[in-house]
Order: C-alpha cells, then sequence, then structure tokens
C-alpha cells in the first residue's frame, strides 16, 4: 500500500512552557487509512494538522505529501488536500449556507455545473439542505459547522485533515458526519482526525495515535498496550474495550 504522506524526523521549536512542541517525530498515513489523533489540549495535534497541509515549515526533518514537500505542494495536489481548521472561522458570514459550499468548490477548479450538483449531494448528506438559503451570520453554531463541514468535504477530497470536526455539533450531526466520512464515497481518502471524544473516533477510525510528551504513540484495536498511561489514551482504550488499562 502506497503512502500518501511521510514524516520523518520533524521537530517544531515554538516552545511551550520551555519544550518544543514535538520532537523527532516520525508516521505514515498510507492510502485510504484512516487515523483517530488524541491529545490533550496544547500537545500538538493541530501542529501536526498543519504540518502536513503545508501550513507551517518544521524546524527540522521532512513532510512529504503526495510525494512533494508538503510546503511546497503543486496546485494540483493541494487542492486534492482539504484541511478543516477552526471550525466556522472560513465562512463568509454575508453568503448563504449553499453559496459557501458551491463558491468553495469552484476555487478548486469545479465547473458550475458540476459545483451546483456536488454542493446539493453534500448539503443533504449533512441535512444542510433544509437551512441552504440561510446566511451564515443567522446561523446556530452547530449549524456553521455543518456548513464549514460541507465545505471541506464537497469535492471528495483525496487527503482530508479536520481538526475537531465536531465541536459544537449535536448528536444528530455528529451521526450524519460519522455517517458520511465512513461511506463509500470516501473510502479511497486518506483521513487523519482530531478530537476529544474517543467514542466519536471509534466508529470512524482504523488506527489510533496518541501525541503526548513530544511524540506519536501509534496503535490499533489489538495493539492498545503500546498505548502510554496517559488519560488520551485511557480514554481509548475505554472507548475500545470498555475497560480500563492495568
Amino acid at each position: 500500500m502506497s503512502a500518501d504522506v511521510v514524516v520523518k524526523g520533524i521537530a517544531v521549536d515554538f516552545v511551550r512552557d520551555s519544550q518544543p512542541v514535538l520532537d523527532n517525530v516520525n508516521f505514515q498515513i498510507e492510502l485510504g487509512q484512516r487515523v483517530g489523533l488524541v491529545g490533550s489540549n496544547g500537545s500538538g495535534k493541530t501542529t501536526i494538522m498543519k504540518l502536513v497541509s503545508g501550513l507551517i515549515t518544521p524546524t527540522s526533518g521532512s513532510v512529504m505529501t503526495f510525494g512533494e514537500p508538503a510546503i511546497r505542494m503543486s496546485n494540483k495536489n493541494r487542492r486534492r488536500t482539504s484541511l478543516f481548521l477552526g471550525g466556522d472561522a472560513s465562512l463568509y458570514g454575508s453568503l448563504t449556507a449553499e453559496e459557501n459550499i458551491r463558491y468553495f468548490a469552484e476555487l478548486l477548479g469545479m465547473k458550475r455545473t458540476e459545483s451546483t450538483v456536488a454542493t446539493k449531494e453534500i448539503m443533504k448528506s449533512l441535512d444542510v439542505d433544509w437551512f441552504a438559503a440561510k446566511k451564515v451570520r443567522d446561523m446556530s453554531r452547530g449549524m456553521r459547522q455543518r456548513v464549514a463541514l460541507a465545505r471541506s468535504m464537497v469535492h471528495t477530497p483525496h487527503l482530508l485533515l479536520l481538526d475537531e470536526p465536531t465541536t459544537g455539533m449535536d448528536i444528530d450531526g455528529i451521526h450524519l458526519f460519522a455517517e458520511l466520512i465512513s461511506g463509500k464515497a470516501f473510502d479511497d481518502t486518506s483521513i487523519l482526525i482530531s478530537g476529544h471524544n474517543p467514542h466519536e473516533l471509534v466508529s470512524i477510525c482504523d488506527d489510533y495515535w496518541v501525541v503526548w510528551d513530544r511524540k506519536i504513540s501509534v496503535s490499533d484495536r489489538h495493539t492498545l498496550d503500546r498505548l502510554p498511561a496517559v488519560p488520551a489514551a485511557e480514554g481509548l482504550r475505554w472507548a475500545l474495550t470498555g475497560a480500563r488499562h492495568g
């Protein structure tokens, strides 16, 4: 199986409490792999998302996305990558839900006919269509979160980076999102998704990474003992097995 993302020996030296955020981190994201990323606030989850998308440059090491340095990704590969970061902050308040989603689709090169069809499909999948004509500035937080997710997923990206995508969403919205991302349309999409609720990640992901002490510890359902004795890992163990570790 080929890798969409290869990270070797990265360090990020802007410091927090006199410590680098990440130190000598290595990982790969394979074609179609779905990885749940957990860790405490400030552990480096968002930094990892930004590194993979090319939004920031590591102090040392390399981040390769689709065979290119992430920081210098071609326009073609940038269109194959989608980063959901900060929820609804990227939406235009004066535009409707539908206008926001379709505008982003067309920015990625879709023709109007194609973007209209894709927009309607993603709105239906996330139950956005009933407020499609509502302006973003008049929406609840949960509504805006659904629109932001639809905008990030409208083009069915090859690599999807989701930083806490369900924050502020109700149970119905979370269920629809999990159903969509687990569906056939995203079978070949490599997904890195972070969140505070391990139970949500368990329903979506195949592999689980815990960010702790500036490193990443890797596991799947069968190798939970590899994970450190930290709260994020304990939460995953509980979600996966129903039993506390140790």
